[in-house]
């Protein structure tokens, strides 16, 4: 071989070396392997926490929606039965029949309304606080409208034993209409998604 194929065979070598990579350190291997394996464990922990997350909250909007679905089932029926029975009606009958009488005159009302009217109310009490602010608001309004006309007018109570004075059955008038005002709401009310 002349210096020439010599020359010629090195520069081949090099050619190749230069071609391929050279050896990778340890340490990168190590590195490399490590960012792979946290990135892929946080990926896969993202990833469950989201489902998981997402699993929760859709759990969370169907309580929401079966308990306001019975509410609204619930208050619907108690203003339909207040209607049936004329409770308005005798209220303001009352009124105007007081306020053609003297001064100070009270009239006696009464309606049998059972003890516990609302059990759906009571059962969910402690979970009104899922729909919104305003939402369980009113629907606690609501309940309580239509337990302070029930206690004002059940036999044996206040109204119906001691009867009442024209201011006390102004505030009774008002109180029926809120509790239509405000059912009427509730009934309309749809959740937002």
């Amino acid at each position: 071989m002349d210096s020439m194929q010599v020359q010629d065979v090195v520069m081949l070598i090099n050619s190749i070396n230069e071609l391929t990579p050279a050896p990778t350190p340890h340490w990168v291997t190590s590195i490399t392997t490590i960012s792979a394996a946290v990135l892929g464990a946080a990926a896969g922990g993202m990833g469950v926490f989201f489902s998981t997350h997402r699993i929760e909250k859709s759990k969370v909007d169907r309580e929401r929606a079966s308990i306001l679905a019975a509410l609204q089932a619930e208050v619907s029926a108690l203003m339909r039965v207040a209607k049936h029975r004329n409770y308005a009606k005798a209220i303001s009958e009352s009124l105007n029949a007081l306020e053609k009488l003297e001064p100070g005159s009270k009239v006696r009302i009464q309606a049998n309304i059972r003890e516990n009217f609302s059990p759906v109310y009571r059962a969910h009490i402690s979970k009104v606080g899922l729909l919104d602010a305003k939402l369980t608001g009113e629907i606690v309004t609501f309940y309580q409208l239509a337990e302070t006309l029930a206690a004002d007018i059940r036999p044996g109570c206040l109204l119906a034993v001691d009867g009442g004075t024209v201011q006390m059955f102004k505030e009774l008038e008002t109180a029926m209409k809120d509790f239509f005002e405000i059912g009427e709401k509730i009934v309309a009310t749809k959740l937002a998604r």
